[in-house]
């Protein structure tokens, strides 16, 4: 049954980010962090790029967060790891969710996070 609930409220969220475009609605969350300091988090775009994603715009989507496509791919490995439960797996997880490929992406998305703060880099990212 939580599945069920879980995966209605998944399939709403996502009918609302096809919907509403997070950078023109007031509707949707702004980033705390962006707001308090001016300087973008790693997950600064993801709402935008979600939404772009939705409708097919990988490129529009990719633009607005670049560590995006990374962190997709790992979340979801880490979701069929979890959730399919046969041999294969069972091997896979094993490297997925080692604690050293925990802390190998959490040291690359601090990486990210400040190399995206990078007064060059930032007009780097933009122009693309």
């Amino acid at each position: 049954m939580k599945y069920v609930v879980w995966g209605i409220g998944g399939l709403l969220l996502i009918g609302i980010y096809y919907l509403i475009d997070p950078s023109s609605s007031y509707l949707m969350p702004k980033c705390p962090f962006h707001l308090l300091t001016g300087y973008d988090c790693p997950a600064c775009g993801v709402q935008r790029a979600f939404h772009y994603c939705l409708h097919g715009d990988w490129g529009i989507a990719i633009r607005y967060n670049y560590f995006l496509i990374l962190s997709i791919l790992y979340f979801i490995a880490v979701a069929i790891t979890t959730f399919v439960h046969n041999r294969e797996m069972d091997v896979i997880k094993k490297y997925v969710q080692h604690p050293t490929a925990v802390m190998i992406f959490l040291a690359l998305t601090i990486i990210w996070w400040i190399v995206r703060n990078i007064p060059y880099c930032k007009e780097y990212f933009n122009m693309l």
